[in-house]
């Protein structure tokens, strides 16, 4: 199963999540299908360090998909994303928050 969790960011108020990680593991490379996450924090923490050395596409704000019925979960459209990159060999997906909470209150 996929390790989901955030990435903080800092500004001279305060920090906050700004990033959600998705690390994928070989056989969740599906592009052919989407993928369904559970969205409900309390996420597991990363740091940066973890975001750095692997293999990561961003997730567009288009490539998110709301699931009816069920207000906790969050579909990425990975053949969508396959299709602009092209990339087999991906570690981790990044998707902003803000995309997240975009989604979710255009459709609630």
């Amino acid at each position: 199963m996929a390790r989901v969790g955030v990435l903080t960011e800092f500004d001279i108020d305060a920090h906050a999540p700004a990033i959600l990680l998705v690390k994928l593991e070989p056989e969740e490379r599906i592009w052919s299908s989407i993928m369904y996450l559970e969205i409900t924090p309390p996420w597991e923490s990363f740091e940066p360090e973890e975001f750095g050395d692997v293999t990561g596409i961003t997730v567009l704000l288009e490539d998110l998909i709301l699931i009816p019925g069920k207000a906790d979960f969050i579909g990425i459209d990975l053949p969508r994303i396959y299709q602009r990159h092209q990339a087999l060999d991906v570690d981790q997906l990044i998707i902003r928050l803000q995309d997240i909470e975009e989604v979710l209150s255009a459709y609630n």
